[in-house]
């Protein structure tokens, strides 16, 4: 029975620490965080981190009867949201922004609503846009009623929402959407004095300036070059603006910041590479909005085939390894260590600091922690699970801090190298999957004889621990 202990370590009651009171100054955090995700639709998911967090805090409120939370929490499950799906983009593409309703919350009572939307372009007057509701996790606005906004230009939409909620007795509100800022650029004007300047500015820096090893020329021309020797589509090259979160946070979820790169796709025979040029940010303020320009420097590199391997030694390295087999492409590699964890306590609470390895030669992103404190091999336990970046050759401490009161039990902490979270639509796996589990005691001294050997028996031979 291998699996046993860590299935069993992994599965969480969301009630688990529902009993649990929280200190004056965690409820103003819960309110705080409610405020947020109502506002800016993060945290997403309540599957890890501030998301697993809140949702434990909210149920454990509801129960209590807390009032404000629970209303607020209302509020809040099923955020309104408006993305830019992109920065910049060309004439007559599809829309730039979308409404997006994502289930967030899990609460006892249903939250549905509609949501009649009013749009205010480059500071225009406020127009009704149409429509959405829950019905409809994912919403457009009517671009019939938004022609200015779907011309050239540098455009600014400040949205406000008249909510109706469904079949209960909150009563409607008006809640004013994050602003949305997009860039759109006509490709047969001559004048290129617009979006497409971050292109430009890409391709014509000197490949040099991005890495001293290169020759002095148009960075766009030493990309052909390369090209003539390595892909398949010599004469076609591919490239476009977005946003620099686009590299390395998890796929699907809306940029946390608005710093802009410029992508140049290399096609490759079966794959393709990628590599990202920072080459501005966008600042909004309460009264203007800036698009400024800054470097072009290189923010990454990524090689795809069958896995993803992020390169970090530069574009110099790209021509050896593009000579060299994929598997040897550089790849991390995680592991956590039963003495690396440090476990502490008091009289009700257990405290964990782990450290994650990364012994790999490139960095992993979006790598799932999972921390479980159990009893016993059967015992659902308490788990928490935190996404996390560890550099290459280095290491990520983690913390976490649970309810305990048992006179010993066991910690076991597993990293996953690939999960739901990882940014890539490719991944690497990891290449030493035996070293991902660890397990300390807690309180070994008041554990029966056997204890460990039974845990690590049950757990197999991926468990080490004391």
């Amino acid at each position: 029975m291998r699996p046993s202990l860590v299935l069993s370590l992994m599965l969480l009651s969301a009630a688990s620490t529902s009993a649990q009171e929280p200190r004056p100054s965690t409820r103003e955090r819960v309110l705080a965080a409610l405020e947020t995700l109502m506002t800016t639709g993060e945290p997403r998911h309540t599957s890890h981190d501030e998301g697993q967090w809140l949702q434990a805090e909210v149920s454990a409120a509801i129960a209590r009867g807390d009032a404000e939370i629970t209303r607020l929490a209302q509020h809040a499950a099923i955020p309104l949201i408006a993305v830019a799906r992109t920065p910049v983009s060309p004439l007559g593409s599809n829309p730039p922004v979308g409404i997006e309703m994502p289930p967030v919350l899990t609460l006892p009572m249903a939250v549905a609503y509609r949501a009649h939307l009013f749009a205010s372009v480059d500071g225009g007057e406020l127009v009704a846009v149409g429509t959405v509701s829950t019905d409809r996790r994912e919403s457009a606005l009517d671009w019939s009623l938004l022609e200015s906004a779907k011309k050239a230009g540098l455009h600014h939409i400040r949205l406000r929402a008249q909510i109706i909620y469904d079949g209960s007795t909150l009563p409607a509100e008006t809640r004013d959407l994050q602003e949305v800022v997009y860039a759109i650029y006509d490709p047969n004007a001559d004048v290129k004095l617009d979006a497409r300047y971050y292109e430009m500015s890409a391709k014509n820096v000197s490949a040099r300036r991005l890495d001293a090893a290169l020759p002095d020329i148009p960075f766009a021309t030493w990309l052909h070059d390369l090209a003539t020797q390595y892909s398949d589509k010599k004469d076609e090259q591919q490239w476009r603006t977005t946003y620099c979160d686009e590299f390395s946070v998890e796929a699907g979820l809306p940029p946390r910041r608005r710093d802009l790169c410029t992508v140049a796709y290399l096609h490759l025979t079966g794959g393709w590479a990628e590599i990202w040029l920072r080459v501005g940010r966008i600042e909004l303020t309460d009264s203007d909005v800036r698009w400024l320009v800054e470097g072009p420097a290189v923010e990454g590199i990524r090689l795809r085939y069958s896995n993803s391997s992020e390169v970090s030694a530069g574009l110099s390295a790209l021509p050896g390894l593009l000579t060299a087999a994929p598997a040897s492409w550089p790849s991390p590699d995680l592991s956590v260590a039963p003495e690396d964890i440090a476990v502490t306590r008091t009289a009700t609470t257990v405290h964990i600091a782990a450290v994650i390895r990364n012994s790999g030669n490139a960095t992993s992103r979006g790598a799932q922690v999972i921390i479980s404190v159990a009893t016993s091999a059967t015992d659902r336990g308490i788990t928490r699970s935190l996404v996390v970046d560890v550099p290459r050759a280095g290491t990520k401490e983690i913390e976490v801090s649970v309810p305990f009161s048992a006179p010993y039990g066991a910690v076991l902490a597993q990293v996953l190298q690939i999960s739901e979270h990882t940014p890539h639509d490719t991944w690497t796996a990891d290449p030493t999957p035996d070293d991902e589990v660890a397990v300390r005691i807690i309180s070994p001294e008041h554990a029966p004889s056997g204890f460990v050997a039974s845990l690590l028996q049950q757990c197999g031979p991926i468990c080490r621990g004391f």
